[in-house]
């Protein structure tokens, strides 16, 4: 609100000085023909015309005050469209920001789970038929997220590494899917 406070008073300001022009432009007209009424002295009191009626010749009497505020309220309105235009356009940026910043945020999840099927293959050792040191467990969770019923334990070495192998080239797959998608 206070920027169309602004707006008010540079048109008030605006149509001062227009009227200001208007009026030495009006006192100073050098020809001849275009005088038709006298020149009215500073001491005596211009007429002015009642709203409504017409001015000078004919013509309809306009409020140089009132063009310029009009002009300064459609410049007002213009710059508001502006500043909306702008808006969407920093909207949509900050959409694609977080975006953005989501894939980094899985690509950063995926990386770290890299690291760990990194750590759990050094557990492995492939001689052993059973490994005592790692078990891929799949169980059936209920509403509360915990283990109830079903459940399968894998512990063969042999298995567990071709699952961690093939995890580790998935995960590298979808690392490169959303650094892909992170440069667009």
């Amino acid at each position: 609100m206070s920027q169309l406070n602004q707006v008010a008073e540079m048109a008030e300001t605006i149509a001062a000085q227009v009227a200001a022009e208007t009026e030495n432009t009006e006192t100073t007209t050098t020809a001849p023909e275009a005088v038709t009424e006298e020149t009215p002295t500073p001491t005596e009191a211009a007429p002015t015309a009642p709203k409504g009626k017409k001015g000078r010749k004919g013509q309809p009497k306009t409020n140089p005050a009132r063009v310029d505020f009009e002009e300064a309220q459609m410049r007002a309105a213009e710059l508001k469209r502006e500043a909306e235009a702008k808006q969407r356009e920093l909207d949509k940026c900050l959409e694609v920001l977080k975006s953005k910043k989501r894939l980094a945020d899985h690509r950063a999840k995926f990386i770290e789970t890299l690291g760990q099927l990194d750590e759990a293959e050094k557990l492995l050792t492939p001689e052993e038929f059973e490994s005592k040191r790692m078990k891929l467990k799949i169980y059936e969770l209920n509403d509360y997220g915990r283990e109830d019923g079903f459940a399968v334990s894998i512990t063969n070495t042999d298995l567990i590494m071709e699952f961690v192998a093939m995890l580790k080239d998935k995960i590298n797959i979808k690392i490169e899917d959303l650094e892909t998608e992170l440069v667009k």
